[in-house]
């Protein structure tokens, strides 16, 4: 919510009162947002980025109402961008697909890929997964931490972030061969699986 925050609503509506703001400006700023984005790449924000400003909005105009500065929330009469949850297949990569993916990858970049497609690990989960959290004989991944905004956190989103999932048994060769690859310091059970 703070890099929501800091990122797309104080930089467009830092200076505006919020008695000054209607729904039909919201409107056009969700437009801006998905066309061209903020300000230094003007690119286009995806669709899941633009629902996340406007529930973050939504939830300060809900404290607003509730400390009686303002009577009504603009941000519930705009309709938010619908996310899709999952990829579609035409979107997702083959199996064809990622064997010729994984021949031109190498080193850290392979078991990031290979993690992620086997397990559907987040990448700042990827990133926070440390060798204790990796049973290669029982062939199991415990994710309980995340890599985000250049720190671990030693907890997901959610409870539901917290889980265990199973690993094929060529992603076990391939960690235990990355395991061995790695200097003895970057073996150790606190250390990260890809530092």
């Amino acid at each position: 919510y703070e890099s929501t925050l800091t990122l797309y609503i104080l930089p467009r509506w830092g200076a505006v009162k919020l008695t000054d703001i209607r729904a039909g400006m919201l409107e056009t700023w969700r437009n801006e947002l998905l066309e061209t984005g903020v300000e230094p790449d003007w690119k286009p924000l995806g669709p899941s980025t633009v629902r996340k400003a406007l529930l973050v909005l939504g939830i300060l105009y809900r404290y607003a109402m509730r400390d009686h500065i303002v009577t009504v929330n603009p941000a519930s009469f705009v309709k938010k961008p619908s996310v899709r949850t999952r990829k579609g297949s035409d979107e997702r990569l083959t199996p064809e697909q990622l064997a010729v993916l994984f021949t031109h990858c190498t080193g850290r970049t392979r078991i990031v890929v290979r993690i992620a497609a086997s397990t559907g690990m987040r990448e700042g989960e990827i990133f926070g997964l440390r060798w204790r959290d990796v049973d290669l004989k029982g062939r199991l991944m415990h994710v309980c931490r995340q890599y985000t905004h250049g720190e671990i956190v030693e907890h997901g989103k959610t409870d539901a972030a917290s889980r265990d999932i199973g690993i094929d048994s060529k992603l076990a060769a391939e960690l235990s061969a990355w395991k061995l690859q790695q200097k003895a310091e970057r073996r150790e059970d606190d250390s990260l699986v890809v530092a």
